[in-house]
């Protein structure tokens, strides 16, 4: 038994290490970018699969090691590849979204209008706090 009914050896690893290397993870974030580029540049389809898979699996570690921080490089990765869609895209996905509205039939595009008037009230009550729950148990 450590210090204070600690497992470890207080020079192994404390409560002090335990919160900053969790406020240190965001360093992990530049290794798992670096091997991704590394697999995207490849050609040869085992070490792309294989360097792929490793950064895939590094960034699902993230998660379990720091989910506010993996959150939070989630959201640059989201918002950088949604960006890149919208500028890169050939054609682009705003042509591909009309041309696709167009072929559906009109249950289809209720369905959508609904689908977004919803999201778009669900994220107006969550954010305004305005819903609670109670349990009659």
């Amino acid at each position: 038994m450590g210090v204070g009914g600690d497992r470890t050896s207080p020079n192994v690893i404390n409560k002090s290490v335990g919160v900053w290397s969790q406020r240190a993870s965001v360093f992990l974030i530049p290794p798992i970018i670096v091997i991704l580029l590394a697999s995207i540049e490849r050609r040869d389809r085992p070490p792309r699969l294989i360097l792929s898979g490793v950064s895939g699996f590094l960034a699902m570690l993230l998660f379990t090691h720091d989910f506010y921080t993996a959150h939070f490089a989630l959201f640059f990765v989201v918002l950088f590849l949604a960006a890149g869609l919208f500028v890169e895209a050939r054609p682009s996905v705003a042509q591909k979204i009309s041309a696709i509205w167009r072929t559906q039939k009109l249950p289809a595009r209720v369905a959508g209008v609904g689908a977004v008037l919803g999201t778009a009230w669900t994220c107006y009550v969550w954010k305004s706090g305005a819903a609670r729950c109670e349990s009659l148990a």
